[in-house]
């Protein structure tokens, strides 16, 4: 059961055992030889319409099958796994780095292409050693930054696994890797790979988040080949469980005090085939489990039986009562993508592309859960070269990767006063959902302002155009009234001078048309739910905004849309209410607040 205490000498030697499947799979296919340049089936270039980052692992082998990414629209960012790196700091192998073709191609689709450094080590000698060593890791940032001049635009670095000696020595060669880096290319990327339990205490999360473009969480394995019973590769929310999926990442969101802006959940597309000694879950293994990809796992569920598994929200299958498969299919990675949702994760990732074998379903579920709804007249899109577009000011035209369309307008803050207004031309009044996209960047400003000019009055936001680039970011859901009458206006008015504004495209997503004697006297309250503290122990509060009254309802959900409990049921008379979450384990959970004036929503975890 959840919360079981495990001994830390257990924990200790777990460290020790468990493989992340990046090392698993990286010993099972050693004989591949490196790549050679290749040619990639046409793809339809299409327009991303992400609201989530999506990030990708590719590995050469993969690169060897001649794999093609059947939707480049729906990712974001891909990984090439990888060139390895001994103690010295020097690179061992490159695996046919850099492989053009897969660049060039990436390039092609507006996707960037990260460089993976290994260096496994299963009892952390070897990093303690290039760690502990300041010429072994100069030398390892020079040697990474000479590769990414060779193409490319960012580096993850997969070191498993550090000891807790080196926790803090870690994040500082990191940032030094970064420093490094974007001494060459200011744009440069750098992440980190973390195992789903922190065995060893070898990651200081609060530090790394602050060097990392972002941090990839191996939310996998946590059933593996060397498991002594059968069971989940990513159980998702499982009572039986010590740890699972929401554990991971409830652990991790606690040490950064509930900001995942910066957390990659990482997924498996792959499984594990076990002979086994019964046929339900839990069964004795007889024998080490076979990995097998995704599109073999779907195969094999429809020809032997799917089964599914309701406490991990996982599907499996059996062959008599001595062998079992375990996998994620689409409908478990579908909770998996509603957990990102709701607690605001940065996005996801997949190890590994080309294991999916380009089934459309898992595709479906990626655009389903990451896209915004789009119409011939539901999406309205303005890009910088469109009629609907206007610059004022001092602004220069600039093209390359992660922007919209290959290209976008920049103006430095140093004198300010420049502003870029988009003016869609809507079908009809209604509520509008508003989307940014803008290529990010180190010289950014960490405080672009965005005026939106609706039916309501007239919102000013502030947006950090040092992160979160190259994805539609959510600016909120707006009234407009019809015709050419709506205005976004980006522009570096405030802005942190010496820094450089961005301007790309901006999206409309149609939530519904008002009716026509509506749309001019529409006024309708919006407020964010406040719950605080926020990861909460003993008790939280609810803070209610003063003009809301009347009567109202605040009720508890678990992350499957199941009502746990009505919290308040009766008239407003106290705006700031206290509760304790009583009887109900660690997690996350879902506050929802509904009043005849609003309807609103607010995310909780809860430790014990």
């Amino acid at each position: 059961m959840r919360g079981i205490l495990i001994p830390l000498l257990f924990l200790f030697v777990l460290g020790f055992l468990w493989e992340s499947q990046h090392q698993i799979d990286n010993e099972r296919f050693k004989d591949v030889s490196p790549p050679r340049e290749r040619r990639f089936a046409r793809v339809m270039r299409r327009p991303s319409m992400l609201t989530k980052f999506v990030y990708g692992f590719y590995p050469y082998w993969v690169y060897s099958w001649e794999y093609t990414i059947p939707r480049w629209d729906l990712v974001s960012r891909i990984a090439y796994f990888s060139a390895v790196a001994d103690s010295e700091g020097n690179i061992t192998n490159t695996r046919g780095w850099p492989v053009t073709s897969l660049i060039n191609e990436a390039r092609a689709h507006g996707v960037s292409v990260d460089l993976v450094c290994t260096l496994f080590d299963n009892d952390g000698s070897r990093i303690h050693y290039l760690l502990t060593n300041p010429s072994a890791r100069a030398r390892l940032a020079h040697n990474l930054a000479n590769l990414l001049r060779l193409g490319g635009e960012g580096i993850n670095l997969d070191f498993e696994f550090p000891t807790s000696a080196d926790s803090l020595l870690f994040p500082e060669f990191v940032q030094e890797l970064r420093e490094t880096l974007r001494a060459v290319n200011p744009d440069f990327y750098i992440s980190v790979d973390i195992p789903p339990v922190d065995w060893r205490g070898s990651f200081k999360l609060s530090e790394l988040n602050q060097v990392c473009d972002f941090i990839f969480v191996m939310a996998y394995n946590y059933y593996y080949g060397g498991s002594s019973i059968t069971g989940p590769i990513a159980p998702f929310d499982d009572p039986t469980e010590s740890y699972d999926v929401v554990w991971t990442c409830n652990r991790y969101l606690g040490e950064l005090g509930g900001d995942g802006s910066k957390l990659v959940l990482g997924l498996p597309l792959y499984g594990y085939d076990w002979q086994c000694d019964g046929p339900n879950r839990g069964a004795r293994t007889t024998s080490t489990g076979s990995p097998i990809f995704y599109y073999e796992a779907v195969e094999s569920a429809r020809v032997y039986g799917r089964l599914w598994d309701s406490n991990a929200s996982s599907p499996w299958y059996r062959l008599d009562s001595w062998r079992q498969g375990w996998y994620e299919d689409a409908q478990a990675l579908d909770y998996c993508y509603n957990f990102v949702l709701t607690q605001n994760l940065k996005g996801v990732g997949f190890w590994a592309l080309g294991y999916d074998g380009g089934r459309s379903e898992f595709w479906a579920g990626i655009e389903h859960a990451f896209t915004p709804f789009s119409g011939s007249i539901d999406t309205i899109i303005v890009d910088d070269g469109d009629p609907e577009f206007h610059l004022f000011g001092s602004w220069a035209y600039a093209t390359g990767s992660g922007g919209w369309n290959g290209d976008y307008y920049w103006t430095s803050t140093t004198y300010q006063g420049d502003s870029a207004v988009y003016s869609p031309a809507l079908p009809y009044a209604g509520l509008w959902r508003v989307y940014i996209w803008y290529r990010s960047g180190s010289n950014r400003a960490p405080d672009a302002k965005v005026k939106i000019r609706a039916i309501d009055g007239e919102t000013t936001l502030t947006i950090d155009q040092t992160t979160n680039g190259s994805v539609w970011n959510l600016l909120g859901s707006y009234n407009f009234p019809s015709g050419v009458m709506s205005r976004v206006v980006v522009s570096d008015a405030g802005s942190t001078t010496g820094r450089v504004v961005v301007a790309d495209a901006i999206m409309f997503v149609s939530a519904g048309p008002l009716e026509i004697d509506q749309s001019l006297s529409i006024r309708p309250n919006r407020f964010e739910l406040l719950v605080y503290p926020n990861p909460a122990n003993s008790e939280f509060h609810i803070r209610i905004p003063q003009n809301v009254s009347g009567t109202a309802r605040i009720e508890l959900y678990n992350l499957r849309g199941q009502l746990l409990k009505t919290l308040f049921d009766g008239t407003i008379d106290d705006y700031d209410m206290r509760f304790c979450p009583e009887n109900l384990p660690s997690g996350s959970y879902i506050v929802l607040f509904r009043s005849e004036q609003v309807i609103s929503s607010a995310n909780l975890i809860i430790l014990k």
